[in-house]
């Protein structure tokens, strides 16, 4: 499988293929958490595409109670939720995880907030990457699948 880009040579456009990271042997569970329905859809079709099994979580507390089951390899995690940001979900679930001795879950942000120093706040509060909506569809599958990977070791 590979994305087709753009690029501009000598005046010219011509078609460059990039890979995306193989799917072969991929395992895991993602839980989305976004509380937006147009915004669940399109990462849910992404997903599925991909594919890989998912939950949906549309609230903070909701993705802090699915992620202390530990059936998660990645959660996908949205800024702005109703009850608590995604920051503050994200320092619980790590809080959690050192206190029960479970491994640390990927976690990937996505943001509509790309202000200069939000990556380093994001990072700081434990999550492993972020990603600025809108998002290429393409750069988020790599993401996924990068973390994904990462998850198996």
């Amino acid at each position: 499988m590979s994305i087709k880009h753009l690029t501009k040579l000598s005046g010219q456009k011509r078609v460059e293929e990039q890979p995306i990271p193989s799917t072969d042997k991929l395992q895991g569970k993602v839980l989305l958490v976004e509380d937006d329905p147009g915004n669940i859809m399109l990462a849910s079709l992404i997903l599925e595409a991909i594919p890989v099994m998912f939950d949906v979580a549309v609230s903070g507390y909701e993705a802090i109670e699915k992620a202390g089951s530990d059936l998660y390899s990645l959660i996908i995690m949205d800024v702005r939720l109703p009850d608590i940001s995604g920051e503050e979900a994200t320092k619980i679930i790590r809080n959690n995880e050192k206190e029960s001795g479970r491994n640390p879950v990927q976690i990937l942000c996505v943001t509509a907030n790309a202000f200069v120093g939000d990556s380093e706040n994001y990072l700081a509060a434990g999550m492993n990457d972020y990603l600025s909506k809108p998002y290429r569809q393409e750069e988020f599958e790599r993401k996924i699948l990068r973390l994904l990977k990462q998850a198996q070791g």
